[in-house]
Protein backbone atom coordinates (compact mmCIF):
# COMPACT_ATOMS: atom_id res chain seq x y z
CA UNK A 1 0.00 0.00 0.00
CA UNK A 2 0.90 3.36 -0.80
CA UNK A 3 2.31 5.85 2.04
CA UNK A 4 -0.02 8.59 0.68
CA UNK A 5 -3.15 6.12 0.66
CA UNK A 6 -4.94 7.97 3.31
CA UNK A 7 -6.72 10.72 1.84
CA UNK A 8 -6.31 12.81 5.09
CA UNK A 9 -2.28 12.09 5.21
CA UNK A 10 -2.03 13.41 1.60
CA UNK A 11 -3.97 16.34 2.48
CA UNK A 12 -1.16 17.07 5.81
CA UNK A 13 1.31 16.41 3.17
CA UNK A 14 0.29 19.01 0.74
CA UNK A 15 -0.78 21.34 3.21
CA UNK A 16 3.19 20.62 4.83
CA UNK A 17 4.43 21.01 0.81
CA UNK A 18 2.88 24.52 0.02
CA UNK A 19 4.77 24.46 -3.20
CA UNK A 20 3.37 22.53 -6.31
CA UNK A 21 5.61 22.27 -9.25
CA UNK A 22 4.28 21.88 -12.09
CA UNK A 23 4.78 19.56 -15.24
CA UNK A 24 3.59 20.65 -18.74
CA UNK A 25 6.08 19.82 -21.68
CA UNK A 26 5.72 18.89 -25.38
CA UNK A 27 8.01 15.48 -24.60
CA UNK A 28 6.97 13.14 -21.93
CA UNK A 29 10.93 11.96 -21.21
CA UNK A 30 11.40 16.07 -20.89
CA UNK A 31 8.63 16.02 -18.80
CA UNK A 32 9.94 13.23 -16.74
CA UNK A 33 13.38 14.78 -16.42
CA UNK A 34 12.13 18.43 -15.58
CA UNK A 35 9.62 16.13 -12.83
CA UNK A 36 13.16 14.59 -11.29
CA UNK A 37 14.55 17.97 -10.94
CA UNK A 38 12.03 19.50 -9.13
CA UNK A 39 11.96 17.19 -6.74
CA UNK A 40 15.67 16.73 -6.61
CA UNK A 41 15.36 20.16 -6.19
CA UNK A 42 13.37 20.29 -3.01
CA UNK A 43 9.64 20.58 -4.07
CA UNK A 44 7.85 17.90 -2.53
CA UNK A 45 5.09 17.58 -5.04
CA UNK A 46 4.68 17.63 -8.44
CA UNK A 47 1.90 18.01 -10.68
CA UNK A 48 1.99 16.41 -14.27
CA UNK A 49 -0.65 18.53 -16.71
CA UNK A 50 -2.78 16.09 -19.28
CA UNK A 51 -1.51 19.02 -21.54
CA UNK A 52 1.52 16.79 -21.73
CA UNK A 53 2.26 13.58 -24.21
CA UNK A 54 1.90 10.34 -22.37
CA UNK A 55 1.11 11.81 -19.11
CA UNK A 56 0.28 8.93 -17.59
CA UNK A 57 3.67 7.29 -18.67
CA UNK A 58 5.17 10.42 -16.74
CA UNK A 59 3.10 10.11 -14.00
CA UNK A 60 4.12 6.18 -13.07
CA UNK A 61 7.57 7.02 -13.87
CA UNK A 62 7.54 9.43 -10.95
CA UNK A 63 5.81 7.55 -8.84
CA UNK A 64 7.66 4.18 -9.54
CA UNK A 65 11.43 6.63 -8.52
CA UNK A 66 9.55 7.10 -4.92
CA UNK A 67 10.32 10.48 -4.62
CA UNK A 68 7.84 13.08 -3.17
CA UNK A 69 4.05 12.98 -4.08
CA UNK A 70 3.11 12.90 -7.76
CA UNK A 71 -0.67 14.39 -9.11
CA UNK A 72 -2.07 15.05 -12.41
CA UNK A 73 -3.25 18.31 -13.81
CA UNK A 74 -6.07 19.32 -16.16
CA UNK A 75 -7.74 16.56 -15.55
CA UNK A 76 -11.04 17.12 -17.61
CA UNK A 77 -12.11 13.74 -18.36
CA UNK A 78 -13.08 10.52 -17.29
CA UNK A 79 -10.53 8.98 -18.97
CA UNK A 80 -7.73 11.01 -17.80
CA UNK A 81 -9.23 10.53 -14.01
CA UNK A 82 -9.19 7.09 -14.43
CA UNK A 83 -5.95 6.95 -15.98
CA UNK A 84 -3.67 8.97 -13.60
CA UNK A 85 -5.28 7.72 -10.38
CA UNK A 86 -3.76 3.87 -11.67
CA UNK A 87 -0.71 5.22 -12.50
CA UNK A 88 -0.63 6.71 -9.01
CA UNK A 89 -1.50 9.98 -9.03
CA UNK A 90 -2.65 10.63 -5.11
CA UNK A 91 -4.42 14.24 -6.21
CA UNK A 92 -6.18 15.18 -9.31
CA UNK A 93 -6.36 18.61 -10.08
CA UNK A 94 -9.02 20.90 -12.65
CA UNK A 95 -8.92 24.29 -13.49
CA UNK A 96 -13.39 24.03 -14.01
CA UNK A 97 -15.37 21.85 -12.02
CA UNK A 98 -15.64 18.43 -14.25
CA UNK A 99 -18.18 16.03 -12.15
CA UNK A 100 -16.47 13.41 -12.69
CA UNK A 101 -13.30 14.82 -10.56
CA UNK A 102 -14.77 14.28 -6.85
CA UNK A 103 -15.64 10.58 -7.45
CA UNK A 104 -12.80 8.85 -8.83
CA UNK A 105 -10.55 11.20 -6.35
CA UNK A 106 -12.26 9.95 -3.33
CA UNK A 107 -13.03 5.72 -4.56
CA UNK A 108 -9.45 5.97 -4.87
CA UNK A 109 -8.59 7.98 -1.57
CA UNK A 110 -6.82 10.66 -3.73
CA UNK A 111 -7.36 13.90 -3.06
CA UNK A 112 -9.86 16.58 -5.72
CA UNK A 113 -8.50 20.29 -6.54
CA UNK A 114 -10.95 22.27 -8.40
CA UNK A 115 -11.53 25.33 -10.05
CA UNK A 116 -13.07 28.27 -8.88
CA UNK A 117 -12.90 32.15 -9.47
CA UNK A 118 -15.95 33.77 -8.51
CA UNK A 119 -17.29 33.57 -4.72
CA UNK A 120 -20.20 31.52 -6.61
CA UNK A 121 -18.16 29.65 -8.44
CA UNK A 122 -16.12 28.75 -4.70
CA UNK A 123 -19.01 27.84 -3.05
CA UNK A 124 -20.05 25.69 -5.91
CA UNK A 125 -16.52 23.65 -5.68
CA UNK A 126 -16.71 22.79 -2.07
CA UNK A 127 -20.59 22.04 -2.12
CA UNK A 128 -19.04 19.52 -4.99
CA UNK A 129 -16.59 18.08 -2.26
CA UNK A 130 -13.24 19.99 -3.07
CA UNK A 131 -10.16 19.41 -1.15
CA UNK A 132 -9.19 22.67 -2.24
CA UNK A 133 -10.05 25.34 -4.79
CA UNK A 134 -7.85 26.39 -7.38
CA UNK A 135 -7.56 30.21 -8.24
CA UNK A 136 -6.57 30.63 -11.79
CA UNK A 137 -5.69 32.64 -13.69
CA UNK A 138 -5.02 34.28 -10.35
CA UNK A 139 -2.68 37.16 -11.50
CA UNK A 140 -5.60 37.94 -13.61
CA UNK A 141 -8.05 38.97 -10.60
CA UNK A 142 -5.48 41.07 -8.90
CA UNK A 143 -2.88 38.15 -7.39
CA UNK A 144 -2.13 37.94 -3.78
CA UNK A 145 -4.99 40.54 -2.87
CA UNK A 146 -7.55 38.73 -4.18
CA UNK A 147 -6.66 35.90 -2.24
CA UNK A 148 -6.30 38.01 0.88
CA UNK A 149 -10.62 39.85 0.03
CA UNK A 150 -11.46 35.77 -0.31
CA UNK A 151 -10.12 35.66 3.38
CA UNK A 152 -13.04 37.93 4.45
CA UNK A 153 -16.04 35.76 3.68
CA UNK A 154 -13.98 32.79 3.44
CA UNK A 155 -11.60 32.21 6.15
CA UNK A 156 -11.38 28.40 6.37
CA UNK A 157 -11.11 28.65 2.27
CA UNK A 158 -8.54 25.36 1.38
CA UNK A 159 -7.08 27.75 -1.59
CA UNK A 160 -4.34 26.27 -4.54
CA UNK A 161 -3.46 29.27 -6.88
CA UNK A 162 -2.06 29.22 -10.17
CA UNK A 163 -1.07 31.72 -13.31
CA UNK A 164 1.39 34.28 -12.89
CA UNK A 165 2.85 32.71 -9.42
CA UNK A 166 6.75 32.76 -9.08
CA UNK A 167 10.04 32.85 -6.87
CA UNK A 168 9.29 36.65 -6.52
CA UNK A 169 5.79 36.48 -5.32
CA UNK A 170 4.80 32.86 -3.79
CA UNK A 171 5.80 34.11 -0.54
CA UNK A 172 3.32 37.39 -0.93
CA UNK A 173 0.45 34.58 -1.68
CA UNK A 174 1.43 32.11 1.26
CA UNK A 175 1.25 35.05 3.64
CA UNK A 176 -2.38 36.22 2.16
CA UNK A 177 -3.69 32.65 2.81
CA UNK A 178 -3.19 30.43 0.02
CA UNK A 179 -2.11 26.84 1.52
CA UNK A 180 -0.27 25.91 -2.41
CA UNK A 181 1.29 28.06 -4.59
CA UNK A 182 1.80 26.11 -8.63
CA UNK A 183 4.78 26.85 -9.90
CA UNK A 184 5.73 26.11 -13.72
CA UNK A 185 8.61 26.47 -15.67
CA UNK A 186 7.78 30.22 -16.11
CA UNK A 187 10.11 30.47 -12.46
CA UNK A 188 12.82 28.27 -14.42
CA UNK A 189 16.05 30.64 -16.00
CA UNK A 190 15.41 29.83 -20.26
CA UNK A 191 18.73 28.79 -20.56
CA UNK A 192 18.51 26.09 -18.07
CA UNK A 193 15.58 24.99 -19.76
CA UNK A 194 16.84 25.27 -23.00
CA UNK A 195 20.33 23.29 -22.15
CA UNK A 196 18.33 21.15 -20.44
CA UNK A 197 20.76 21.36 -17.69
CA UNK A 198 18.40 18.97 -15.20
CA UNK A 199 21.07 19.58 -12.78
CA UNK A 200 21.39 23.39 -12.89
CA UNK A 201 17.87 23.42 -12.37
CA UNK A 202 17.74 21.28 -9.40
CA UNK A 203 20.43 23.36 -7.98
CA UNK A 204 18.30 26.36 -9.04
CA UNK A 205 15.18 25.81 -7.00
CA UNK A 206 16.81 24.58 -4.17
CA UNK A 207 18.61 27.77 -3.99
CA UNK A 208 15.76 29.91 -4.60
CA UNK A 209 13.15 28.13 -2.67
CA UNK A 210 14.69 27.19 0.04
CA UNK A 211 17.86 27.97 1.33
CA UNK A 212 16.86 31.92 0.49
CA UNK A 213 13.33 31.44 1.96
CA UNK A 214 11.01 30.48 4.94
CA UNK A 215 9.25 27.36 3.21
CA UNK A 216 9.79 24.39 4.77
CA UNK A 217 12.62 21.40 3.27
CA UNK A 218 11.60 19.09 5.48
Amino acid sequence: MSRFADRAATLRFLAEAKVLGLVRTGDPDEAIALGRALLAGGIKAVEVSFTTPEAERVIETLVADGVGMIGAGTVLQPQQAMGALAAGARFLIAPSQPKHLVPYARDDGAVAIMGGLTPNEIVAAMEAGADFVKIFPVRAVGGAAYVRDLRGPFPDLPVLVSGGVDHTNYQDFLAAGAALVVMGSGFLPAALLQARDWTGIARYVRETLYEASSVSNR
